[in-house]
């Protein structure tokens, strides 16, 4: 999926395209807008941005001279001119800049839409076709291989690692972390174990054939395991009958080209890389169990180590909820995701009243250490008699409705919480005004403060200081005659420039134009 950038100083052209089109429809996940080139150049910097689209004629730095600069920050960069100006030069100077559109105003969102679409077929075929270079160079036994190898293998071991080999897989292979993956073990001669060595070149033969037909196909990655085992890491997109079927052609190939086949053991489907160490443990459990099989492909369906899997998957939901306290229907949300969860894994009703009581321990903890408030109404034995002899269901019911209570009886607090921080910040406009401290000063945690400011408001607390800000600045300008650097030191910018950008930015006028304008 693809980012777009859309640059136009007349706000009501930059918003419409932004927010008139479904984007994700077209492939396009993010969506940027900005009112200047400066702007832009900001975000690029920032975003991986992969398509713009810029107007030529903008205030402080035009569109052309954007796409020169642009492009040295991203020498990748689609790009789509959209001016109201039919003027050859332009163009000219478009071509020469390698623009990918020249588009002229007013366009219709068809051949608009259309335009965009043809930059991301680009993409989709150039991210394609970079794959397929780095899978050639894999195939060939490049030192990246040996790199490869043994990042997969600690992942496979469970052993530590680190944030730069993740970021390696996902950025010189351009793997995706979450996909759907299968460990597959193939032990060369069904008789063997996974201890006993086996004829190196029996074991080499059948690496390369699994490369010709997994990796050179972008289906999979093949290492070479211990012992000379061969193990696949194998992309199970569509499923695990997709799995047998490559591994039943696997064993078809090499028994009529050599007259043998190996033992193949293939995990559990798992989502992400992280997770390879439970198929593998699935493979390795099932070589221990058929050791003595004459079957030629074994494969479990649901992981034995199932429970291990979900603790990690559990401790996320819970961390997640700790952090979304303030919000009372994220936290309902992440409940439900919770309640789906269990079925998936199939857990047993003491295990899940277990969680449950964790969950609800969590909430409570979290709401005292971020609101330093007592719960009134709500007491975690009460909750612990209720649920210790609960099935699933009313376990579910009882934990949901235990923590609404959480939030029912305290939301009138935090409205009022909320109420006094914006009467503190036009009283306290002047002097500096800090999340932190405002969140200090009402007996609250910081991060507590800023989710309960967002979900009451539905702006930031910073957006919302601006906003103040802004409007005093403005009434100051319509009813007095101060000059811009007095007003800027009245509403708390300690430069008078940066006032000026800011309220620009807020207004799309200068202080000295805003002035004049409303008095005329």
């Amino acid at each position: 999926m693809f980012s777009l950038l859309i640059i136009d100083d007349e706000p009501m052209i930059r918003n419409g395209i932004k927010n008139a089109i479904n984007w994700k429809d077209f492939g396009i996940i993010d969506v940027y807008a900005a009112a200047s080139g400066i702007e832009a150049l900001s975000i690029i910097s920032k975003f991986d941005i992969d398509i713009i689209i810029t107007d030529i004629n903008m205030n402080e730095m035009d569109g052309l001279e954007l796409i020169s600069r642009a492009k040295e920050i991203n020498d990748k960069l689609r790009v789509i001119v959209l001016t109201g100006y039919e003027d050859f030069g332009y163009a000219r100077q478009s071509i020469r800049l390698k623009v990918d559109e020249f588009l002229l105003k007013p366009v219709d969102e068809s051949i608009l839409v259309n335009t965009v679409c043809e930059q991301v077929k680009f993409l989709e075929k150039q991210k394609e076709q970079e794959k397929l270079d780095i899978n050639k160079q894999r195939a060939c036994g490049t030192i990246e291989q040996i790199q490869l190898e043994r990042i997969l293998k600690n992942l496979l071991k469970n052993n530590s690692v680190s944030e730069l080999d993740f970021n390696y897989l996902k950025n010189h292979y351009k793997f995706n972390l979450e996909m759907k993956l299968q460990v597959i073990v193939l032990i060369p001669s069904r008789q063997q174990n996974l201890n006993t060595p086996v004829d190196p070149f029996k074991s080499d033969y059948i690496r390369n054939t699994c490369v010709g037909l997994i990796d050179s196909k972008n289906l999979g990655v093949t290492i070479n395991g211990d012992k000379n085992n061969i193990i696949i890491i194998y992309f199970s997109e569509e499923g695990t009958n997709g799995t047998l079927e490559k591994m039943a052609e696997l064993n078809s190939i090499l028994k009529s080209e050599k007259s043998f086949s190996p033992k193949v053991l293939i995990g559990s489907e798992v989502e992400g890389f992280n997770n390879l160490h439970i198929s593998y443990n699935d493979a390795c459990y099932l070589l221990k169990n058929k050791k003595n099989s004459y079957r030629e492909i074994f494969h479990i369906k649901q992981s034995i180590f199932n429970l291990d899997n979900y603790i990690e998957v559990f401790s996320n939901l819970k961390a997640s909820l700790m952090d979304n306290i303030a919000d009372k229907e994220e936290v309902l949300h992440i409940v439900d995701i919770f309640i789906e969860s269990v079925d998936t894994y199939n857990l047993t009703e003491r295990f899940v009243r277990h969680c449950c009581f964790e969950l609800v321990n969590s909430a409570f903890y979290a709401y005292m250490n971020s609101a330093n408030d007592d719960l009134q109404g709500c007491n975690i034995l009460d909750f612990l008699k209720l649920i210790s002899t609960a099935n699933k269901s009313d376990a579910f019911e009882i934990t949901k409705s235990t923590l609404s209570l959480l939030f029912s009886e305290n939301e009138k607090s935090n409205y009022k919480i909320i109420t006094d921080a914006k009467v503190y910040i036009k009283e306290n406009i002047q002097n500096d005004l800090y999340v932190n401290d405002i969140a200090e000063y009402f007996n609250v945690t910081a991060n507590y403060f800023s989710r309960l400011f967002k979900k009451v408001t539905n702006m930031g607390c910073n957006e919302y200081i601006v906003k103040v800000r802004m409007e005093k600045a403005i009434s100051l300008l319509q009813t007095t005659s101060l000059k811009v650097c007095k007003i800027s030191e009245l509403v708390g910018y300690r430069n008078t420039n940066y006032f000026s950008l800011s309220f620009k930015k807020f207004t799309d006028k200068s202080p000295k134009q805003f002035r004049e304008d409303s008095r005329s």
